[in-house]
């Protein structure tokens, strides 16, 4: 299983998760996607936040979620995301705002950091990112809307 260089399991997962299976709880994840997280904070080279909760933050939910969460989180949601497969992430990135990490992502989007990044999110306030396969047709990073 992958080790993360920047991250603690608790900032990945809700904290019900998190009081069940502790360490473990890295085991809902794609070893791809958590290896996509890493280079994420060492491309934009500034602190991120996924999941808060533990420092008392208001965020729970953006990194894996179940099912229930997920319906939550997004309403008009089929039932399955990137979230509950384990392979994508909710960020906020010190001192950059969303559309400019998005905007520094797409304009190196050789750099080998963002190789696993696989969709991007635009036109949110946060930035989410994942490592889903590609749609049919779309360059190296798909960015979609909900």
């Amino acid at each position: 299983m992958y080790s993360l260089k920047h991250f603690q399991v608790y900032e990945l997962v809700p904290p019900e998760i998190y009081a069940k299976m502790g360490s473990q709880a890295l085991s809902l994840f794609d070893e791809k996607a958590l290896m996509m997280l890493d280079n994420f904070r060492d491309f934009v080279g500034k602190p991120v936040v996924i999941n808060n909760w533990h420092a008392g933050g208001p965020f729970a939910h953006r990194g894996w979620r179940s099912l229930g969460d997920e319906m939550k989180a997004n309403p008009n949601s089929k039932g399955h995301s990137a979230h509950q497969a384990g392979e994508a992430f909710d960020a906020d990135v010190q001192g950059m705002t969303a559309e400019e990490v998005r905007k520094k992502i797409l304009d190196d989007i050789n750099n080998p950091l963002t190789d696993l990044i696989n969709r991007l999110e635009g036109l949110v306030t946060w930035v989410h990112f994942d490592h889903l396969s590609l749609p049919l047709g779309t360059g190296r990073i798909h960015v979609f809307t909900s």
